[in-house]
């Protein structure tokens, strides 16, 4: 698979000054919201219930037509690396650069790992073809976060130096792979248990007339992951509407909603459209903080010293109110470290980094913060 081009880049250009850094965290799902994975500009979904997890990673690919999950499994209320990861994939059907059937793929797969040393054992499980691996670490592992790097949101632990054992399903829709895999340090009878639960939830699904407001929040994420903001415009703006009329999506579907729409109409270059999309959303859910430190980025982008400020007052203010907000948002939120940014060393608000009142503010407003989420799983 080619290198993934992540959610969490960085936005460049010039008219997205408001949206330039996203705050990142991981996410956990109601139980009852179900997720879709696909790649963009297809009129079908893999449908899955992933309430156990939270998101390590999601993208798509160089490659084409080529999309990637990955998230830690929860256990004792919290993510992490020791208790599993879910990886989800989506791929042409191909071997060797040619088109291939669901058995000539599980063949090739099987006659991969077993080169890598790995001891492959396949069955069924409600027709659906499953292998069971157990060998070295995969390359999964060390895709996004090298072992021991500031990027990883385990610092300090060897991710690649442990034996992995490995559950993966296939399907196959429209000459697309679909691999759902789980892999831990040692396959236990919860592990498995989890697994096929997650098989049980999957669903393929037309997509081609989206009608509900989580059809076209499901359609507009697609392109937002894929950055095609232009395309993510249409749909995100109609589920917002359509949220407006009546609420369907919970509470953290709504909210991550919310920031892809404004961050798509941003970059689409109506920079006064997004802003107007964070003005309702905060004056519908004032204490999350994540909407007042997007309309702070804004002021700070028109040189606007005193609404800055009184947004991020607002933000961490609702930080602490807050306190699981860290955890509110939906599963497909960036990684495992969302939290509010240092203003003083955020990019966003370098126009003011050096201005007295601007410092004196936020080391007022940081002088009591609590430790993140970051912090508690370490």
């Amino acid at each position: 698979m080619g290198k993934i081009r992540m959610r969490t880049r960085l936005l460049g250009s010039v008219a997205a000054l408001i949206l330039v850094v996203s705050a990142a965290f991981g996410q956990r799902p109601t139980a009852t919201q179900a997720y879709r994975v696909y790649s963009p500009d297809k009129d079908w979904a893999v449908e899955i219930t992933l309430s156990d997890f939270a998101m390590s990673s999601e993208g798509v690919g160089d490659e084409p037509d080529t999309y990637h999950l990955s998230a830690f499994q929860i256990k004792a209320g919290k993510p992490s690396f020791t208790s599993g990861l879910l990886y989800i994939s989506i791929e042409p059907a191909q071997v060797n650069g040619r088109k291939a059937g669901l058995d000539e793929l599980i063949a090739d797969r099987v006659q991969n790992a077993k080169k890598s040393g790995d001891i492959v054992k396949l069955s069924e499980y409600n027709h659906i073809p499953v292998s069971r691996r157990s060998g070295e670490s995969h390359d999964i592992y060390l895709s996004n976060y090298p072992p021991g790097s500031s990027a990883s949101p385990f610092p300090g632990q060897s991710i690649s130096s442990h034996p992995r054992h490995a559950l993966e399903a296939y399907l196959i829709k429209n000459e697309r792979l679909i691999v759902i895999g789980l892999y831990t340090a040692s396959l236990k009878g919860d592990d498995e248990k989890a697994f096929y639960s997650l098989l049980d939830s999957v669903k393929l699904i037309d997509t081609s007339l989206p009608r509900t407001s989580f059809d076209h929040y499901s359609k507009g994420r697609a392109f937002f992951i894929a950055a095609d903001y232009r395309k993510a415009v249409v749909p995100l703006v109609t589920a917002l509407g359509l949220e407006e009329k009546q609420r369907q999506l919970d509470l953290s579907s709504w909210r991550d909603l919310v920031e892809m729409a404004a961050i798509s109409v941003g970059n689409s270059g109506d920079i006064a459209q997004a802003k107007k999309i964070f003005d309702y959303a905060a004056a519908s859910d004032p204490e999350y903080p994540a909407f007042h430190l997007w309309l702070a980025r804004y002021y700070t982008s028109v040189n606007d010293l005193d609404n800055t400020i009184a947004c991020l007052q607002r933000a961490f203010t609702g930080e602490e109110k807050n306190k699981d907000w860290a955890e509110s948002s939906t599963f497909q939120r960036r990684d495992l470290n969302r939290r509010m940014p240092d203003p003083l060393t955020d990019p966003s608000f370098k126009r003011f980094a050096k201005d007295d009142k601007f410092r004196k503010a936020v080391k007022a407003m940081e002088k009591d913060r609590r430790p993140n989420i970051y912090d508690l799983i370490r």
